[in-house]
Order: C-alpha cells, then sequence, then structure tokens
C-alpha cells in the first residue's frame, strides 16, 4: 500500500504463478486441506483453527503435501499466510494516487499496489465453473443474471441501465457488481480506507469467496477534502478502465496509463477472452452515507 519495490522481471513472475499454482493444486487435491478450505470460506472454520487442527492431524499421521503447506502457516498470522499460499497469480498493478506523505503535507503522487478488478474476475473463471458461479453468479447459478436483468426491466431505477440496451444473449451472461468503500480502523489509532467490490448475485454467501478487496491506503495519507477528492477521481477513472474491459469482456492490451509494458499476468490475458465469455457491469454502490457523499 506504499510505495512498491521495483517491478520483477517476467521470468520471475512466471515461476512466482506457476509456485502458486502448484501449490493451490495441491491443497484443493488433499480432501482434508479442501475441506478445511470450504469451512473457512463459510466463516465455520476460523483459519488459526485450521491450523491447529491441521498441526494434530499431522502428529497423528495425517502426512501429506497439502497439509503439510497449511501446517507451515502458523497460527500467528495464520489468515495472511493462508491467503499467500492460496495466491493464483495476479500480479500487483501499479496506481498513482495522491498522497500526503511530505513534511508540509503537501499530496504528492506515489505509486500504489492495486489489484485489477478485470484480472480477477479472469483468474476466478480460471479456477473451474463450480468456483465462478460462487463468487459471482451465487445459488441460481448460470440463470442468475437472466433472472437479475429481467427483473431490472420492470424496476424504476434500474430499467435505466445502459446495459440494457445490449443484445439478450450479451446480457444473460453479464454479472452486475457492487462496489464498496469504507474506512476501518485497525490497531485502535490507525485508520484505513478500503475499496471492494463483489457480486451482486453472490452477496452474503462467502466473503472469503465473493468480496474482492482492489485497494487500501492509510487514513493518515489523505487529510484534507482536496486530497480526497483527487484521490477518489483517480480511483474512479482506473475503475472505469476496469469496468470498460469487463464489459467487453476481452484483456487490453495497455494498461491504464496507456503503457505497453504490462504486468505478467496481464500479459496472459491481453487480446484475449476474459471469461469465456462472461462479462461483467456496475450495478450500484455499497457504503454508509459518508462513503457515498465520498
Amino acid at each position: 500500500i506504499l510505495p512498491l519495490p521495483p517491478p520483477s522481471s517476467s521470468s520471475v513472475d512466471a515461476r512466482r504463478k506457476s509456485d502458486a499454482d502448484r501449490r493451490w493444486a495441491t491443497m484443493t487435491e488433499d480432501p482434508f486441506v479442501e475441506e478445511q478450505i470450504s469451512m473457512i470460506g463459510t466463516g465455520v472454520l476460523a483459519p488459526q483453527h485450521a491450523v491447529q487442527i491441521t498441526k494434530a492431524a499431522r502428529q497423528a499421521g495425517l502426512k501429506t503435501n497439502g497439509t503439510n503447506i497449511i501446517a507451515k502457516c502458523g497460527t500467528h498470522h495464520a489468515e495472511r499466510n493462508l491467503m499467500r499460499a492460496a495466491i493464483l497469480g495476479v500480479t500487483p498493478y501499479t496506481l498513482n494516487l495522491p498522497l500526503e506523505i511530505g513534511e508540509e503535507g503537501a499530496a504528492v503522487l506515489v505509486p500504489v499496489a492495486v489489484l485489477n478488478p478485470f484480472e480477477v474476475f479472469a483468474m476466478v473463471f480460471e479456477q473451474g465453473m463450480m468456483q465462478f458461479i460462487l463468487s459471482f453468479l451465487g445459488p441460481l447459478g448460470t440463470i442468475a443474471p437472466e433472472q437479475f436483468w429481467q427483473a431490472a426491466r420492470g424496476s424504476s431505477v434500474f430499467c435505466q441501465h445502459p446495459w440494457l440496451q445490449e443484445a439478450v444473449h450479451i446480457l444473460n451472461m453479464t454479472v452486475p457488481l457492487l462496489l464498496f468503500y469504507d474506512g476501518c480502523d485497525i490497531y485502535r489509532n490507525k485508520e484505513f480506507l478500503f475499496f471492494l467490490w463483489s457480486s451482486s448475485l453472490s452477496k452474503n454467501i462467502s466473503d472469503w469467496d465473493s468480496v474482492f478487496p482492489c485497494l487500501c491506503v492509510p487514513a493518515e495519507f489523505v487529510k484534507t477534502d482536496a486530497t480526497l477528492r483527487m484521490l477518489m477521481l483517480e480511483v474512479t477513472k482506473w475503475w472505469k478502465w476496469n469496468l470498460d474491459i469487463l464489459e467487453s469482456g476481452v484483456g487490453p492490451r495497455k494498461g491504464f496509463y496507456n503503457e505497453t509494458k504490462l504486468t505478467s499476468s496481464m500479459k496472459k490475458l491481453a487480446g484475449k477472452k476474459l471469461a469465456c465469455g462472461w462479462r461483467a457491469t456496475f450495478a450500484g454502490a455499497l457504503g454508509d452515507f459518508k462513503a457515498k457523499k465520498e
């Protein structure tokens, strides 16, 4: 969330993705570990308890590659370490945001790590249709978008949605997205500004599987209304860029700043369908009154 280290070479990025894919495959092919991941996703099992149970299982003789990965996560930062073990290869993108980090409090452009929603959308689809349904389509599965857009036509608000002008076969494969923004206190006296997103079809199923963070910045670097306005403007432009890509269903050949040098995960999607014809568009914003005003 602060200045990033120099970008790694594409070969290093590819090796990291390959290692992450192998770890994830090892975890999900192990029935014991897969059940734990499912329980964590539904809130039945806390990550630190999963690590403790796995360690006990290994002591009892259940020594598999999957349990070895979980056991190494440790209980102190179990959730963070489990997330790192499950990373599936989206390379953070760099967004230049105005933050007040100078001695005089003047806003300067700072490179901040973000996760492009269009890349996450494609990555989830890559994990299989079952995961895509869980994360973006919800209990109704593949018919959910059709029912949503049919209901939208009869709504006094959503009947004006420009996406309703699209062909029916495209509309029925378009996921309506929700954007969320709010501040959150961490460690008592530290506040961070969080930007998250999700599908309106899979809401409340499992936060682990269906709510995706894309940006987080320390509130202490956004002190004035002027800086907040500049920050929100840049984030809005970046989200608009992502939504244009999600609506097209095809990966971009250039970055947000029109750069041709892309991250390794963006190169993989450049000019290709993100999710085999599935698309997404904006449907609404979530947050308290202060967040919506900002």
